[in-house]
């Protein structure tokens, strides 16, 4: 089977056109930095096959992880399932960091006045 990758760019404009960011690190991953869009489903590749179900079956899925590893994994998993839409983040979130592409971390969820308490919203 032949992975299709997508560029971090390409990614994002096939985003905002309706395409769906699947997040497959795990939550410890997912919690300590995540790209900041509508719309991501976060799903872990330990429980992709068994919560499927939540991913839209009619439209474009891309599928993220770290460095593109994991997410090469998860393609064969997603194919099986009868999802054939599906492009692999090429070379995963450090991609999209490089790319300057809307991105939050947990560092920045917490005040930077050091009061101690969560981000003040605005």
């Amino acid at each position: 089977m032949m992975i299709k990758t997508i560029e971090a760019k390409a990614a994002y404009e096939a985003i905002q056109q309706g395409a769906v960011l699947v997040d497959v690190r795990e939550k410890e991953e997912t919690e300590e930095k995540w790209v900041d869009l509508p719309g991501v489903v976060k799903l872990p590749y330990s429980g992709l096959e068994g919560n499927i179900a939540v991913l839209p079956s009619d439209k474009p899925l891309i599928v993220c992880c770290a460095v593109g590893i994991v997410s090469e994994m998860a393609v064969p998993v997603l194919h099986n399932h009868g999802y054939t839409n599906v492009q692999v983040l090429e070379n995963g979130l450090v991609s999209w960091q490089e790319a300057h592409l809307p991105i939050k971390s947990s560092q920045d969820m917490h005040c930077h006045c050091n009061c101690g308490k969560a981000h003040h919203e605005k």
